[in-house]
């Protein structure tokens, strides 16, 4: 039992899902921070919160999940290559749920979140990292 535990936590996209998870509580606690505090709106505290959470999630990808050995210069460049793509999706995304569809900001993230760990992961494992 303790060793299907340690092969499943080794495997690359626990450790993704694992460091997603942390990279997501950041963006999310920045996104709801901001807006309770009314210190920007939900769409610009939503794009401040990707960006915090995208942060985090390279460095702990690069360390953590995937072990690089790549230079940051080239991983980095091709992390938040990916992490603009990402961002403009999960923008467009929450901007039609909770702007135009008047859905509350943290569901509308969610929905957005979802769509874009998928794209993140696959680009990250290919390309980035």
């Amino acid at each position: 039992m303790v060793d299907a535990v340690i092969r499943v936590c080794s495997q690359p996209l626990f450790r993704f899902l694992m460091v997603g998870g942390i990279a997501t509580l950041v963006q999310y606690v920045t996104l709801i921070f901001l807006v309770e505090n009314q210190w920007l709106s939900e769409l610009l505290a939503s794009i401040f919160g990707y960006f915090a959470g995208g942060v985090v999630g390279y460095f702990l990808n690069y360390y953590f999940t995937f072990a690089s050995d790549k230079g940051h210069g080239r991983a980095a460049f091709r992390f938040f290559s990916i992490a603009t793509f990402g961002l403009l999706t999960n923008t467009l995304i929450f901007y039609i749920l909770n702007a135009a569809l008047n859905v509350h900001y943290v569901i509308s993230q969610s929905v957005a979140t979802i769509v874009v760990v998928i794209w993140n992961y696959q680009a990250n494992k290919k390309w980035t990292f």
